[in-house]
């Protein structure tokens, strides 16, 4: 008898001898195929991220198959953000055709792995503007906007404020810096730019300041002008002669 597929363990074969002038003698002999060792191995790649999928349908064999009885892959790995990297995730299948007996083969797959990094971003915080004209009362501002546009997450910190106020004329910064905010970034590395908000009180208007003129004959005594604003709280200050 003659094995063609590989076989389960020793396949003993016994055989005799036979002669007019001699004894009949027997022997026997074991006849071992065995399984043809294979390594599919699916190749690595690495890509920043871009939004698009990572594949790729490569695969490098350790071994060999018998000429004609190579297998057919089918792919299924793939990675898209960086969250779907992970080890072994460029998975594949194999199938041998038809009349191919799988058993001669003892093939062992190896996955490669698909990286996504994260790509760079920057990220423009500005926080709000406002302005008002001074009436006595206090002003506000509060809030800001980034331009992420859904890539990343932007939200302040506890303990920080994206807010300005005052009541007198002048600029009240809200004081926003980057350690202002936290970033939830999935798929970036995030350069986070402030531009701090503000709250500006423009002066009320045109204010007057006005005084008598005063005259005298001399008679050894002091004498001076009493200046009054038109503005309430307003505050006179007097300079010599020049």
């Amino acid at each position: 008898p003659t094995f063609l597929d590989a076989t389960d363990g020793a396949q003993i074969v016994e055989f005799q001898a036979t002669h007019p002038n001699y004894d009949t003698v027997y022997g026997s002999a074991t006849v071992t195929i065995d399984k043809r060792p294979v390594v599919l191995r699916s190749a690595d790649a690495v890509q920043e991220y871009n939004g698009t999928a990572l594949v790729k349908h490569e695969a490098s064999v350790e071994g060999s198959f018998v000429s004609g009885q190579e297998p057919a892959l089918e792919y299924r790995g793939s990675a898209t953000n960086v969250a779907d990297t992970r080890e072994g995730n460029n998975e594949f299948s194999y199938a041998f055709g038809a009349g191919v007996n799988a058993d001669n083969y003892q093939v062992t797959t190896v996955f490669g792995t698909l990286t996504i990094t994260p790509a760079p971003l920057t990220v423009t915080v500005t926080g709000d503007h406002a302005s008002a004209s001074y009436d006595g009362n206090l002003h506000e501002v509060d809030g800001f906007i980034d331009d992420a546009a859904g890539k990343a997450t932007v939200t302040l910190k506890d303990g920080a404020a994206a807010h300005a106020e005052g009541v007198d004329a002048g600029t009240y910064p809200m004081g926003l810096t980057a350690d202002s905010f936290d970033v939830v970034a999935p798929n970036h590395v995030v350069a986070l730019v402030v531009v701090d908000g503000y709250l500006t009180v423009n002066p009320a208007g045109t204010m007057s300041v006005s005084a008598d003129d005063v005259t005298k004959t001399y008679d050894g005594n002091r004498y001076g002008v009493q200046a009054q604003a038109s503005v309430e709280g307003a505050t006179v200050l007097y300079r010599d002669p020049a």
